[in-house]
Formats: structure tokens, sequence, C-alpha cells
């Protein structure tokens, strides 16, 4: 046991720690005593633990911590008291623990620490005292640890930062403020972070931010201000953080920007301005944000957008204008983004669209422009995006398609077409998309299919025709659609399909035919009854004779009960009585098991 240095004792129901009992394992460097029932931690605990780097005593039962506690161990290096019920650090207790670099007390009862808490831990770098209860930041206890590099106070009861906060943290790198209740925030609260990196001060309730609030923070990069509720930016806001990479303001109340608010913070590469209240944007707001690349300006009240917005952000690859009130844009308004990977425009009101507004993104992989109201393409929309692979134009009020729509885009992989108003689709619709995987038509009006309208998508694997009013398929419709694995026909006016349609489809793996008109009392159901029949397992649904309600797949049984000739005369309704009585008795015959 001498030699033993790393020891575990994990949930193990222990109650007590007695003095000396670790006398025996001088080389001990790793304690694990967490998920007991340890309610205190008494003096010489840890006496002849003299290497001991790790302690974890998490997921006790301790109240309090008094001094000598950790006496005994004074090369303790990583201390983790999280999941306690800890309320209280009496003064001295660290007094030893010069050593001592990340203290873990997350999830305890502190309501406040006193001047002199952590006296003695000279050399702690990483603090955690994140979901306490702490009404205002222990400044005095802080005094205490000039070293600090990161500082954990989230989700406690914070209500504003006090005047120099954390002026004695010169060496601070993380402050992680976020899910507090702060509504004010001094100019001078943040004074001497000199060195901080990352400050995170989301879900709070701060209201508005003094311009020179930041001014120290030189070095910062990251800074996260999401989910407040702060209404305006003041010039000079981001005056000196000229290193800022990541800026969230996302879920706030923001309708206000002044124009040269971002001028100085030229290596930004994400700015989130989301989910505000932002109706209109100054021309000059992005022009010096050339290193940008994710830009997020969804969800706001944007009614338009200036011509030279986006003029100077070339480097920019994502850009969100999703869920505003755009009515229509600029011709020339994406024209400098070349680099751009991703767009999307869904959720606006856009009716039409510049021949042009397009052309210039040769990068452009996915294009949503789905839940608009546009009518039609214009010629020529999408023949400058060779790299396009997704585009999405679902719920739109398209009701025709023109051959010429989707030349230019031949990588596509999926394309939405659903929840249009598309009655009819031209033969060549689709000529160009050979490398097309995906395919939605869904919730459309169509009532026929040219015949050979899918020969070019032999890779297609989806195919989605559900909620059409399809009354009859070619049967060559699926000729070449060999790789084609889900297959969507759900919801149509399908009596019946010819012999052989659905042959060609070898690596179909699922299919939906449900809540189709299935006309059992004639011959040509046989086809498709007796294919359900013999693939059950790719049948998704439950597809039933219209009449009878029975299952499709039983007209196959008996063949030579149906007549091969069925009156025309609009459903059911009008077969003969014969026909009637024969689809009656085969329904009885299902019910009672004879079939």
């Amino acid at each position: 046991m001498r030699k033993l240095d790393r020891l575990f004792l994990r949930g193990n129901g222990l109650r007590t720690l007695p003095p000396r009992q670790s006398d025996g394992l001088p080389n001990l460097t790793f304690l694990d005593l967490s998920e007991n029932h340890i309610q205190a931690l008494p003096p010489g605990s840890l006496r002849g633990l003299q290497v001991l780097n790790t302690l974890i005593l998490s997921l006790n039962q301790i109240r309090t911590l008094k001094p000598g506690a950790l006496e005994g161990a004074p090369k303790l290096t990583i201390l983790h008291f999280s999941g306690n019920a800890i309320e209280e650090l009496e003064e001295s207790v660290f007094e030893n623990s010069t050593n001592l670099e990340k203290l873990i007390l997350s999830r305890n009862n502190f309501q406040s620490m006193k001047n002199g808490s952590l006296r003695g831990a000279v050399g702690l770098q990483h603090l955690d005292l994140s979901s306490n209860k702490l009404g205002s930041v222990p400044v005095a206890a802080l005094k205490n640890t000039p070293h600090l590099q990161s500082l954990y106070l989230q989700k406690n009861y914070l209500t504003s930062l006090p005047e120099n906060a954390f002026v004695d943290l010169v060496s601070l790198k993380l402050l992680d403020l976020s899910n507090n209740h702060l509504s004010s925030i001094s100019e001078i609260s943040l004074t001497g972070l000199s060195e901080l990196g990352k400050l995170d001060l989301s879900f709070n309730k701060v209201l508005s931010l003094p311009s020179m609030l930041f001014r120290d923070l030189g070095k910062l990069e990251v800074l996260d201000i999401y989910h407040n509720e702060l209404r305006s930016l003041p010039a000079g806001l981001f005056h000196n953080t000229t290193l800022l990479k990541e800026l969230q303001l996302d879920s706030n109340n923001i309708s206000q920007i002044a124009p040269d608010v971002f001028h100085q913070t030229t290596t930004l590469r994400e700015l989130q301005l989301d989910n505000n209240r932002l109706s209109d944007l100054p021309v000059t707001l992005f022009s010096n944000l050339r290193a940008l690349r994710h830009l997020y300006l969804n969800q706001n009240m944007l009614s338009g957008i200036p011509k030279a917005l986006f003029h100077r952000n070339q480097n920019l690859r994502e850009l969100h204008l999703d869920n505003n009130y755009l009515y229509s844009l600029p011709d020339s308004a994406f024209q400098d983004l070349t680099k751009l990977k991703t767009l999307k425009l869904h959720n606006n009101h856009l009716t039409t669209l510049h021949p042009d507004l397009f052309a210039h993104l040769k990068s452009l992989k996915d294009l949503h422009l789905n839940e608009n109201e546009i009518e039609k393409l214009p010629v020529g929309l999408f023949k400058e995006l060779r790299n396009l692979k997704t585009l999405e134009l679902d719920n739109n009020r398209l009701n025709t398609l023109d051959p010429k729509d989707f030349e230019g885009i031949s990588d596509l992989r999926e394309l939405h077409l659903s929840f249009n108003l598309l009655s009819e689709l031209p033969q060549d619709a689709f000529h160009s998309l050979v490398h097309l995987r995906k395919l939605y038509l869904h919730n459309n009006h169509l009532t026929s299919l040219p015949a050979r309208i899918f020969s070019p998508l032999e890779r297609l694997s989806d195919l989605d025709l559900d909620n059409n009013w399809l009354e009859h398929l070619p049967p060559e419709l699926f000729q070449t659609l060999g790789q084609l694995r889900m297959l969507y026909l759900k919801s149509n006016r399908l009596k019946a399909l010819e012999n052989g349609t659905l042959a060609p489809l070898k690596s179909l793996k699922a299919i939906h035919m449900d809540r189709n008109p299935w006309e059992c009392a004639c011959a040509s159901v046989l086809y498709v009854s007796d294919w359900v029949r013999k693939n059950p397992k790719l049948v998704q649904d439950n597809p039933r004779c219209s009449a009878t309600k029975v299952p499709l797949s039983q007209p196959a049984l008996y063949p030579s009960l149906l007549p091969l000739h069925c009156p025309e005369a609009g459903g059911s309704s009008g077969h003969s009585p014969s026909v009637q009585m024969l689809a009656s008795l085969l329904a009885v015959l299902w019910v009672m098991g004879f079939l």
C-alpha cells in the first residue's frame, strides 16, 4: 500500500475521515472521495499525504471548512468541493495551501464570502463559485488571489457589479457572470482586467452598457451578452476591443446601433445580432469587418437592407437574414460575397428576385428561400451557383417551373419544392440535376407526372410525393431510380399502379402508400396488392382498400374473383351491384379470418 499513488473511494457510503488514517499512503497523489456521506473534514484528516496533488470531495454533505482541514497536504494543487452544502469558509482554511491552483466550490450554499476566506491560496489560478447563492461579488475575498486566471460566478444571485470589482485580478483571462440577475453595470466595474480574453454576461437583465465599460479589455477575444435586455449599442462601446473575434449580442431588444460601433473590431470573425428589434441598418455598420466569417441578422424587423451593406465583407462564409420582413433585395446586395457558403433568406416576404441577385456567389453551398411569397423563379437565377448542394424553395407560391430554372446547379444534392402551388411539371424540369439525392415535392397540387421526368435523377435516394392530387403514375416513372431508398406516395388519389411500376426500385428501404383510394374491387389493383403482400417490411404505413377498408394486400389472395374491367363512375359508389356485393363479401371474409 505504501507505493499506491491513486485511490478511488467514490460512492462507498463513507461518513467520516478519522485523523491520520492516511499515514500509510506516503506516495498517494490522487484521492477520490466523491459521492459519499462525509459531513466534515476534521483537522488532521489529510495528515501524512505529503505528495497529494488532487483531492475530490464532490457530492458529499460538508457544511463548513475549518482551519486545519487541509493540514498535512502541502502539495495539494487541485481541490474539488462541488455539490456539498458549504455555507462558509473560515479564515485561514487555505493558510498553508500555497501550491493550490484549482479550487472548485460550485453547487454549494455560499451567500457571501468573508475577507480572508481565500488567504494563503496565493497560487490559485482557477476558482469556480458557480451555482451558489452569492448576492454580490466577493471582492474582499478575491484580493488574496492575485494570480487568478479563471473565475466562474455564473448561476448566482448577483444584481449589480460594484466599481473596481476585479481590479486586483490583473492576471484574469476568463470571467463568467452568466445566469445571474445583473441589471446594471458600472462604467468602472471591469477596470484593471487588461489580460481578460473571455467575458460571459449572457442570461442576465442588463438594460444598457456604458460606452467606456470595456476600455481596459484590450485583449478580449470572446464577449457573450446573449439574452439580456439591451436596447441600444452606444458609440465607442467596442473602441478598445481591437482583438475581439466573437461577439454575441443576440436575444436582446436592440433597436438602435451607432454606425461606427464595430469600426475598431477589425479582427471580428463571428457577430450575432439575431433575435433583436432591428428595423434598419446603417450602410457603414460592417464596413471595417473584413475578417468576418459568420453574421447573424435573423429574427429582427428588417424590411430592407442597404445596397452596399456587405460591400467589404469579402471573407463572409455564413449569412443569416431569415425571419425578417424583407420584401425585396437590391440586385447587388451580395455581389462581393464570393466566399459565402450559406445564405439563409427564409421566412420573409420576398415576392420577386432579381435574376442577378446570386450571380457572384461562386462558393455558395446552401441557399434557403423557403417560407416566402415567390410565385415564379426568374430565368437564370441559379445559373452561377455551381457549388450549390442544398436549395430550399418550399412554402412559397410557385405555380410553375421552367425547364431552365435549375440550369447551372448540376451538383445539387437536395431540392425542396414542397408546400407550393405546383399543378404540373415540365418533362425536363430536372434534366440538369444529375447528382440530386433528395427531392421533396409533397403538398402541391400535382395531378399527373410526365413519364420520364425523373429519368436524369439516377442517384436519387429520397423522393417525396405525399399530399398531392396524383391519380395515375406512368409505369416507366421510376425506370432509372435504382438507388432510390425512400418513396412517399401517401395522401394522393391513386386507385391502382400499372404492372411493373415499382420493379426498378431495387434499393428501396421504405415506401408510404396510405390514404389513397385503392380500388380493390377491380383487377387493376392486383399488381400493387401483390407487391404490398410480398414486401411487407418495406411498407411503412397501412394502406387499405377505399370501399372496404381491408388491407391493400388482400385482393392479391383472390385474383380470379375480380372483374377485369370496372365501370368509370367516379369512385366505388358508381360500381355495379355485383361489384359492390363482391367487395362487401370479401370484407366480411377478411373480418372473419378466412382471408
